[in-house]
């Protein structure tokens, strides 16, 4: 049976919760998704650390970046993440939140939630859940407000840009540009990320055990063309993040360390 890589982030994520300000995602990892989890620290030490920093990366940076014109908060490939409630807490309801994954991933999210619903910090009234497969809608040049309608969304998609198509990423950056002031906010990894002996173990091992299979890569100096007409705010790595939020180096090793980068974008406002 092949195990999701939800699982392992759901389960990293609360490795650190002092980083991730999330204690409950490891809930919601079944045995199967534990065992590969574990898998994983083992070839992967830092990755509890990575994902904590990633976690809390994208929950910072969206409410660095909201101001008064955005509505919405809109997460392209769920999985298990909790952002949408850790959001809605500090929002509130004058947003929409609105978490997408392909169909068989929804219905895996919904009976994982359904298991910590008690212990969650705002009610699950607050969370559209949206079937979508992006490379489909890309293919077929939908429009992204059919699937979540919004006039200025705030955009994240963690963790999905390496198992999908560079097409599928041009599409989304082509739909919030028509939506003016909206951001979107992705990691990716880059070509030299592929150089770490702790990348390969891992990405070997998704590609042969899990559901996934990566094979999407951005270089820094593409990152422009792929979004535009995108403007580009922020471009960090993981090491800078760690700098930044835990305030410690542990990940300064590029051959034992994902090397992941984050990038900010932004549909050019009106007037």
């Amino acid at each position: 049976m092949r195990v999701s890589t939800n699982q392992v982030v759901a389960f990293f994520r609360s490795n650190f919760p002092e980083i991730s300000l999330d204690s409950l995602s490891e809930k919601l990892c079944s045995s199967e998704g534990r065992k590969f989890a574990q898998q994983h620290a083992q070839m992967y030490p830092l990755g509890g650390l990575h994902v904590s920093l990633r976690s809390r990366y994208f929950l910072e940076s969206v409410l660095k970046r909201k101001n008064k014109n955005h509505d919405a908060y809109i997460s392209i490939g769920s999985g298990l993440s909790l952002l949408s409630y850790q959001l809605a807490e500090k929002i509130g309801s004058q947003w929409k939140y609105f978490d997408s994954d392909l169909p068989d991933v929804i219905i895996e999210r919904a009976s994982a939630i359904s298991t910590i619903a008690d212990q969650l910090p705002i009610g699950q009234e607050l969370i559209t859940t949206t079937a979508l497969n992006i490379e489909d809608a890309a293919k077929a040049n939908n429009s992204l407000t059919d699937f979540f309608p919004c006039s200025c969304p705030i955009v994240v998609m963690e963790g999905v840009s390496y198992y999908v198509s560079p097409e599928s990423v041009k599409w989304l950056a082509s739909e919030l540009s028509k939506l003016s002031g909206s951001i979107l906010i992705m990691d990716y990894w880059p070509h030299y990320t592929k150089e770490s002996s702790v990348f390969q173990k891992i990405t070997n091992s998704i590609d042969k055990d899990s559901k996934e299979s990566v094979h999407t890569f951005f270089d820094q100096n593409e990152i422009p063309k792929v979004l535009s007409p995108l403007r580009i705010l922020d471009d960090v790595e993981i090491r800078d993040i760690e700098r930044t939020i835990a305030k410690t180096e542990r990940m300064a090793d590029l051959s034992q360390i994902l090397a992941a980068r984050y990038v900010t974008a932004e549909a050019s406002s009106l007037g």
